[in-house]
């Protein structure tokens, strides 16, 4: 058994492989070029990733086809890690070693009500589909700091109105520059929302669309980014 570590550390139960958490993001999974290389059958090529946001240790799933467990919990979100939490991908255990003093507190997912613009008046008898768009507005010297506005174009007759839910970065994250950033966001409450952007510096980098002509009650948006440069961005 592996003696515990000073540093933030993964541990692979069966084999005893201690891995060093860094500032890097740690992928994880089968495939060559991963971080941790997995030799898995039941894990993905590209598995999960591990990093920090806010000062939180966060692992998240990357699509993967057996899913990532935390303490025997299947996870659909970013979840935030604390010391002792055991993480399992297909076969694979990991124990989290967290030293006191190591992380803060795992902030909370920021949670944004989104409020209707205005109703679009080409043909008012047909309903218009839920657009949601996220900006994600950037401000940094050395760091980026992240904050989130989201918009919709609605239909008039609508019977209720969505909850944009911000999974990922958590509300007031800060980022060094060039390292991959999980972007995730869930609109749900509406029965026809079709389709989510996510927009940095007013340029759409990520989408989901429904799957559905009519729309779904709800729909998630997950896309890797990096920022490069420091500086003000709108």
């Amino acid at each position: 058994m592996s003696e515990p570590s000073s540093s933030p550390a993964l541990v692979i139960r069966h084999t005893g492989q201690v891995f060093q958490v860094a500032q890097e993001p740690i992928t994880i999974g089968r495939q060559e070029g991963n971080t941790i290389v997995l030799a898995d059958p039941q894990a993905s090529r590209h598995h999960a990733t591990i990093s920090w946001q806010a000062g939180s240790l966060v692992i998240q799933d990357m699509g993967s086809a057996n899913g990532t467990f935390v303490n025997e919990k299947q996870i659909a979100a970013p979840q935030p890690l604390q010391d002792g939490y055991v993480i399992r991908m297909g076969n694979t255990v990991f124990d989290v070693q967290l030293p006191a003093g190591a992380v803060g507190a795992a902030g909370a997912a920021a949670t944004l009500a989104a409020y209707p613009a205005a109703a679009s008046q080409s043909e008012p008898e047909k309903r218009s589909p839920w657009l949601i768009i996220l900006a994600i507005l950037l401000a940094g010297i050395v760091c980026v700091g992240l904050a989130i506005v989201a918009f919709l174009l609605f239909s008039p007759d609508r019977a209720s109105e969505p909850t944009v839910a911000i999974q990922s970065p958590v509300d007031a994250a800060e980022f060094p520059v060039n390292q991959e950033v999980i972007l995730q966001a869930t609109a749900a409450g509406a029965r026809d929302i079709s389709l989510i952007e996510i927009m940095v510096d007013n340029v759409v980098v990520g989408m989901s669309a429904s799957p559905e002509s009519e729309g779904v009650d709800s729909l998630t948006v997950t896309h890797p980014w990096t920022f490069s440069q420091t500086g003000s961005h709108t």
